[in-house]
């Protein structure tokens, strides 16, 4: 038996406005206390959670969670790449082997719990778009369309003659000056 009166569902009856939320809740900040958000870690770490998204077929197409998994897949990848790079200028230790193995493990069990295929994301075609954006147009114009259309389509098809090389009957063209 559900309760009217119960927490659940005064809370989901009134959303908290957006000044009453965090700034990442918001999307103003990538991290709730620390970094500013424009090295290039974060730089780095915005772009994959929003390829992350994108994947998904976008931010109002994932639920919450699968944003959270999101978010902590994409630190994962970026703290991947620094090992990764820290290999290639022959830097890391067998600490950083084992490291990056158990990371790249916990990567790959994180991406198959949100699906590692790409989701479609829903496409206008080009007349949806203009209808949606520019109206169905008007009137007249929409008249006027069907009104060629039907005449084309009703007109016999009458075949003009196409311009060919000239007989040779005929002489030569004439330039009009004295021959």
């Amino acid at each position: 038996m559900r309760r009217e009166n119960s927490t659940a569902v005064r809370r989901s009856a009134a959303p908290r406005p957006p000044t009453l939320r965090s700034r990442v809740t918001n999307g103003k900040s990538l991290f709730v206390k620390g970094g500013d958000g424009r090295g290039p870690w974060a730089r780095r770490l915005r772009d994959v959670v929003e390829a992350h998204l994108s994947d998904l077929g976008g931010l109002d197409n994932v639920s919450e969670a699968e944003r959270s998994i999101v978010r902590r897949a994409a630190v994962l990848t970026v703290e991947l790449e620094r090992l990764e790079a820290k290999f290639a200028i022959g830097k890391g230790s067998d600490n950083d082997l084992d490291l990056y193995q158990r990371t790249a493990g916990n990567l790959r069990r994180l991406l198959e719990s949100i699906g590692l295929d790409r989701r479609p994301r829903e496409v206008q075609t080009l007349e949806q778009y203009v209808g949606a954006n520019y109206g169905e147009g008007t009137e007249e114009s929409t008249g006027e369309r069907q009104e060629i259309d039907s005449a084309s389509s009703l007109a016999p098809a009458v075949e003009t003659p196409m311009p060919g090389p000239p007989s040779l009957t005929e002489g030569p063209p004439s330039t009009g000056g004295p021959s």
